[in-house]
């Protein structure tokens, strides 16, 4: 297991591109997050979202490994909602892909349209196109995946 943290609550890694993390090894290895984000941030964050495609890994919260309960707050891993942090998000890409993991924690994927920023077309055609979630272990966990078609 690898602990990746970031400089701060407030940032993370901001890209457009594809994230795509899988493993040869099997589940034991993966990612310890050891950031809890303030609101309307992420380990991952985009204004149009990111493709995700997690294989064969484990994600673990520092507060799991630790073996303390969830205190209410996400660990998120990448996220894009509309918010007044963050008043450009408009996500819209093709896929969510989370097969044969571990997710130990409060781990998060956040993604929100907004009809403040977003027409009502945008409204009807914006939003991720396939959504698969299989074979995964989830422990602790308090929300995996936020969706969110208007606030």
């Amino acid at each position: 297991m690898y602990d990746i943290e970031c400089s701060s609550k407030n940032n993370g890694y901001e890209t457009d591109k594809s994230i795509h993390i899988s493993s040869y090894i099997g589940k034991n290895c993966g990612f310890r997050l050891l950031t809890k984000h303030s609101p309307g941030k992420a380990y991952f964050f985009s204004n149009g979202g990111n493709n995700i495609k997690l294989n064969n890994i484990t994600v673990e919260t520092v507060e799991h490994y630790r073996g303390e309960k969830p205190k209410n707050e996400n660990f998120y891993f990448a996220r894009s909602d509309y918010s007044s942090i963050n008043p450009n998000c408009k996500p819209s890409f093709d896929y969510f892909i989370i097969d044969s993991c571990k997710i130990l924690g409060s781990v998060a994927f956040s993604y929100g349209l907004s009809s403040n920023n977003t027409t009502p077309h945008e409204m009807l055609t914006s939003g991720i196109k396939n959504i698969e979630i299989k074979k995964i272990i989830l422990l602790k966990n308090q929300t995996l995946l936020e969706l969110s078609n208007g606030k």
